[in-house]
């Protein structure tokens, strides 16, 4: 693994598979952590990162050194019906909380990380020099 031990997630808005995604995920995210990964990029309102912040804050009870990073479009991005509680949940149990310009957001996603978890393409991560882990479902 390089120097650099934060992680982002690149994914579709809809999940095909999503039990096996997320348990293929969840397996993922511990392998890194275990790797010696400190730090993990998420975009509030988005299905893939949502479903890794999730698996990242149980982890964080065995793994008290890895950090969450939440980065917000703005907060009437994550306050809707259908998420808040989840969002919510994320926002007070991130170690840091960033609200950006939506246009702003994926810029601060791959901010400071060196690798990307894509459930499909990264191209966009690729141009900024981040190597993608494809996550098969």
């Amino acid at each position: 693994m390089s120097e650099q031990k934060i992680f982002c997630f690149i994914g579709p808005e809809m999940i095909e598979q999503e039990r096996m995604v997320a348990k293929k995920l969840k397996t993922e995210i511990e392998r890194l952590i275990k790797q010696g990964v400190t730090g993990f990029n998420i975009a509030a309102g988005r299905k893939l990162d949502t479903m890794a912040a999730l698996h990242i804050l149980r982890l964080k009870l065995n793994y008290p050194g890895v950090k969450l990073h939440y980065i917000v479009p703005g907060l009437d991005k994550v306050i809707t019906a259908e998420n808040s509680f989840i969002n919510n949940r994320l926002i007070y149990n991130a170690d840091t909380l960033k609200i950006v310009a939506a246009e702003e957001q994926t810029n601060r996603i791959f901010k400071n990380a060196g690798f990307c978890i894509s459930l499909s393409g990264g191209h966009q991560a690729q141009k900024q020099g981040i190597t993608i882990i494809p996550l098969d479902p």
